[in-house]
């Protein structure tokens, strides 16, 4: 190649979401925009995917962790 060549990178909008963590309580998968609370215990952050679900594992912790 001897000329001048423009390089482009196309790039989707919208970055795929990959990273997932998975509530206690129900064993949903969450994708981080879906998590709607979260719990730090024991130096371990915990998602939940409802206010249900976190009111359930702070009721009752040990039924949760392992």
């Amino acid at each position: 190649l001897t000329g001048e060549i423009d390089l482009f990178e196309a790039r989707p909008c919208v970055v795929a979401e990959t990273e997932r963590v998975t509530d206690p309580v129900c064993g949903m998968e969450l994708g981080i925009a879906e998590v709607t609370a979260t719990l730090a215990l024991d130096g371990r952050e915990r998602a939940f995917c409802s206010q249900e679900c976190l009111r359930r594992f702070v009721a009752a912790p040990s039924e949760y962790t392992g």
